[in-house]
């Protein structure tokens, strides 16, 4: 948790140490016997946040929670009252103190049981990456509204699925991997190839397109995620429309596929 990024880091340890602001944002310290935690640097509280302690000389930066507490595992209230503002004070000593002592441990707090699982890191990432975004199981909704219900093969279901999570292997996914030097599409070589550039805005996929009765609600379409012209397209149109829509997708992915390698 300490390690540090270095002066010519891989993408990989990139990649871990920026994982690791979702554990310091989700990690917090069960009760114990406080003598792990600093009143000033770790999460303990009820309301999970740091207390900000006011300006006492005799509460040093480097003091611990079991400071606060007196010989009979009670909170020391006057010291506490004049130490925080009265609004973390309140929530320092609603705080339950464990009857009997026992080592502090670092739990996950969203999850009543204080274990990490990799849905509740997802969406904590998601959050901390882009915050006005969809929950997680708004997404799951919407996908499964406009994807999963479709009567189509599992692996074009899959691959629908890929392209609005930004996953497939378009050329500016590879550029961002440091795989290739160049974002630019290998087949209009006027654009950065994301996602929506390969399957909607390049001007061969446009040609596809073109051949096909949604093409007018295609060649309107600003620069934006897959999730998003599925989901105008659905209110658009019916169960029958998208999934030739999903199909049109699979047919420009694998020609640009068959174009490139």
């Amino acid at each position: 948790m300490e390690a540090k990024l270095g002066s010519n880091p891989s993408f990989v340890w990139r990649s871990i140490l920026w994982g690791r602001q979702v554990l310091h944002k989700g990690l917090r310290w069960r009760i114990g016997d406080w003598k792990q935690m600093k009143i000033s640097e770790n999460n303990w509280v009820k309301n999970f946040e740091i207390p900000r302690a006011n300006p006492q000389p005799s509460l040093s930066m480097e003091a611990v929670v079991a400071e606060l507490i007196d010989g009979n595992n009670k909170w020391r209230e006057d010291w506490i009252g004049q130490s925080f503002s009265k609004e973390t004070a309140e929530r320092i000593l609603r705080t339950s103190l464990p009857k009997t002592p026992r080592p502090d441990k670092l739990v996950w707090h969203f999850d009543k049981h204080g274990i990490y699982s990799v849905k509740s890191g997802y969406q904590l990432a998601l959050n901390l990456k882009s915050p006005d975004r969809l929950s997680c199981s708004d997404i799951s909704k919407t996908m499964g509204k406009v994807i999963w219900v479709n009567d189509i093969p599992e692996k074009v279901k899959t691959f629908m699925w890929r392209a609005t999570q930004n996953v497939l292997i378009t050329v500016e996914n590879l550029w961002k991997r440091k795989i290739i030097g160049d974002p630019v599409c290998q087949r209009c070589c006027s654009m950065s190839e994301d996602v929506f550039h390969a399957l909607v805005g390049c001007k061969f996929a446009r040609k596809v397109w073109k051949l096909t009765e949604f093409y007018e609600e295609i060649k309107v379409m600003a620069h934006q995620d897959m999730l998003s012209v599925l989901q105008e397209l659905a209110m658009k149109r019916g169960k029958k429309d998208i999934e030739q829509i999903i199909a049109v997708c699979w047919a420009i992915w694998h020609s640009r596929n068959c174009f490139v390698f």
